[in-house]
């Protein structure tokens, strides 16, 4: 089973032996990847083109692609293992669950790093002591899509700028969502961020 390790707030996933192709969904420049091992076919997906290229010269080992992870350019089945540190929240759930699901084989393992409400309430409470009126509105937004998410599995866009999706996530969300996209064995590691292990069905 996939595991983490603790540097500060941040956690990185550690992989077992034995994986031959791994995924990761909303990559950066691939760091975790690099950290995780090189003994198997690291691969990355992203949509921020300046973060792909800094990490092709910073870890050539890992292939980078831009792609967004509602449409994973990979065959069903394609991967071992999926992470994601902390990129889901930044995406539409639901769709980009159900392509992780697609693409990792069965009984293939997934590490998903999501933003808890206390990560919110915190940048809430400097948003209005900053008197940040844009800000404030932003993360009320996320505050209610969280909400929504943890009662009803499903996430809106933002509607003063629809290119916008972010939520803050529960371990019930993330759980029942889980089990929708096809995944078993869901368990939640406590922590400062809420990381969800689980297995593909």
């Amino acid at each position: 089973m996939i595991t983490h390790e603790r540097e500060g707030i941040r956690a990185w996933p550690v992989l077992p032996d034995g994986l031959e192709r791994v995924l990761d969904v909303g990559c950066g420049n691939g760091d975790a990847l690099d950290r995780a091992g090189s003994d198997f076919l690291a691969v990355g997906i992203d949509i921020d083109h300046d973060a792909l290229s800094a990490g092709s010269a910073l870890f050539p080992q890992v292939r980078l692609f831009r792609a967004t992870a509602e449409a994973l350019p990979f065959k069903a089945g394609s991967f071992d293992a999926v992470l994601s540190r902390v990129a889901l929240p930044l995406m539409n759930i639901p769709p980009v669950l159900a392509e992780i699901a697609r693409v990792v084989r069965r009984g293939g393992e997934v590490w998903l790093a999501f933003h808890r409400f206390s990560y919110v309430r915190s940048e809430l409470r400097k948003s209005l002591r900053d008197r940040n009126l844009a800000r404030t509105v932003f993360l009320a937004y996320i505050t209610l899509n969280g909400l929504v998410f943890h009662l009803t599995g499903r996430i809106f866009r933002y509607p003063l700028n629809r290119r916008y999706w972010e939520s803050f996530q529960t371990e019930r969300g993330v759980t029942r969502a889980l089990a929708r996209a096809g995944f078993g064995d869901i368990k939640v590691v406590e922590g400062t961020a809420l990381i969800v292990t689980a297995r593909r069905r």
